[in-house]
């Protein structure tokens, strides 16, 4: 990450010792570490004949045995 207090972008190893960032386009000598994550959410339904049956309410057994 950019060592610029006001910038934070990423940067781009030189491959000679430097790092230039990709917003402020200026070359430095060091960068400030950050982590990065990415998350991403998906929703599965699989199609149940209960659901049928119970008028909606077995949407959250389907698939799973209960007592």
């Amino acid at each position: 990450m950019c060592p610029e207090e006001k910038c934070g972008k990423k940067v781009v190893d030189e491959n000679n010792g430097t790092y230039r960032c990709e917003k402020c386009n200026k070359t430095y000598n060091h960068f400030k570490w950050a982590y990065m994550l990415s998350v991403g959410i998906k929703y599965f339904f699989q199609e149940c004949p209960e659901v049928e049956k119970m008028g909606g309410g077995a949407i959250t057994t389907c698939g799973r045995d209960t007592p």
